[in-house]
């Protein structure tokens, strides 16, 4: 998993451009639409490297992985996901024997 330690806030969508392209999960906004997703390579897609039209891989529940393209038709907005409520990371850290601080 990775994290958004310093950067914009959760609650704020950023320009598309600013968004990070290092295979952190992030949500985007595409025409109205909130998907979570990351630039990078998913498994049976081809890598962003190799295919620049669709860099963006999203995570749908209805049919598993897509990949979007970058540019017009794809995502025009980003923000970090929101942290976990804290009381489930306080669970997470006693269930692995953490010290359980927060």
């Amino acid at each position: 998993m990775s994290k958004i330690e310093d950067g914009p806030a959760f609650g704020v969508w950023q320009p598309i451009e600013t968004a990070p392209r290092d295979g952190t999960i992030i949500l985007l906004a595409d025409r109205g639409y909130v998907l979570v997703g990351y630039w990078g390579l998913a498994k049976g897609v081809s890598p962003a490297g190799s295919n620049k039209r669709f860099p963006w891989v999203t995570l749908d529940e209805t049919n598993g992985v897509n990949s979007m393209m970058d540019g017009e038709f794809g995502p025009d907005h980003w923000m970090p996901r929101p942290k976990p409520p804290a009381d489930a990371m306080l669970s997470a850290r006693k269930a692995t024997g953490g010290d359980g601080d927060v």
